[in-house]
């Protein structure tokens, strides 16, 4: 089966793996697959490839996933320094930068004067007031992201429309933005860092990225099997009973029941297979495939693809060529 070591998607990993069963024939088998030349395949394939190499090495991808740092409830005090609460890399910011408290769901930041913080709000205005987060007339490459602050709502767990941006100023001068109630938390940044809050159970936890990482800059491609049409193959789908679920486990080893959106059934070499399907997005289902490569020569905890949404005959393509890593193969802060 085709290998491909490229990842993004969920965190999300099967406590037991859906590997490829083979089936007794029952029902119609698919036909009539969509047919592509070698040529015009190798060009999607390839297209796809440096898609995902752009997606991994961005500013937020995850090779550049530095940390996972856990909020204690309470005052936090961060920073680079050893006696920190929540520790960030060494030489990254001040020793001791501010305080984060967690109250219930609730988690504000107190940033220390002297200290460039900024934030950048889902859909709010940036630090020029266009929406960009950017200054105008600066090199693309040093404009500063947000807006400077000194004390904000890091994440709120009641969602609410509106941001709450105080017209106060810091001691500094800079805008003091007093809170958040948003869908997602705000973005924050320090140097080379962008870091914002999640929340994974019961756990409020520091999502960190540090856009300074020479191995994501050298980053270029990724061991894949050849390419092989024959792993390009047709699928037909047969929707799930009602509340079946599939028991999830992640990195945290925390577990979580996925509801099944149902199952595809195709043949390699006459020999039929089935994966089940979870939800993935409003028009492409995700599937996570184990195969007897997990054993030798892929990750083992299976590879991630996502296919289309079935046609109105209950067809649709699953091309095994695009097969990728889940995050957890390229950084244990997944």
């Amino acid at each position: 089966m085709n290998k491909s070591a490229i990842m993004e998607g969920s965190v999300w990993v099967p406590m037991v793996m859906m590997l490829l069963m083979a089936l007794a024939s029952c029902g119609p088998r698919p036909t009539g697959i969509a047919e592509i030349g070698e040529e015009e395949h190798a060009q999607v394939v390839q297209d796809w490839v440096e898609y995902r190499i752009g997606r991994l090495t961005e500013p937020t991808g995850w090779l550049r996933l530095a940390g996972m740092m856990p909020i204690a409830p309470g005052e936090n005090r961060f920073g680079s320094g050893e006696d920190m609460d929540i520790r960030f890399p060494e030489g990254t910011m001040p020793e001791f930068a501010g305080v984060m408290t967690l109250e219930g769901d609730r988690v504000t930041v107190q940033v220390r004067e002297g200290v460039d913080f900024r934030v950048e709000f889902p859909g709010d205005v940036g630090a020029d007031g266009d929406g960009s987060g950017e200054v105008d007339g600066a090199d693309s490459s040093t404009k500063p992201r947000g807006v400077p602050v000194r004390d904000v709502v890091a994440y709120e767990g009641v969602a609410d429309s509106s941001n709450g941006v105080d017209s106060s100023t810091g001691a500094d001068g800079s805008a003091g933005v007093a809170g958040l109630i948003a869908p997602e938390p705000p973005r924050m940044f320090h140097g080379d860092l962008e870091f914002f809050v999640i929340k994974r159970g019961d756990l409020h936890m520091v999502r960190l990225y540090n856009y300074d990482n020479p191995a994501a800059d050298r980053f270029d491609g990724f061991p894949r099997y050849p390419l092989d049409l024959k792993w390009r193959v047709e699928a037909r789908f047969e929707p799930a009973e009602e509340g079946k679920t599939i028991r999830m486990v992640n990195i945290l080893d925390q577990l979580s029941d996925e509801p099944v959106m149902g199952t595809y059934y195709f043949e390699v070499d006459g020999v039929e297979y089935s994966l089940d399907a979870l939800e993935g997005s409003e028009t492409r289902h995700f599937v996570i495939v184990g195969d007897q490569t997990n054993r030798t020569d892929t990750y083992q905890a299976g590879r991630y693809i996502y296919v289309d949404h079935p046609d109105e005959n209950g067809r649709t393509v699953f091309d095994f060529n695009m097969m990728y890593n889940p995050p957890c193969a390229f950084s244990a802060f997944t």
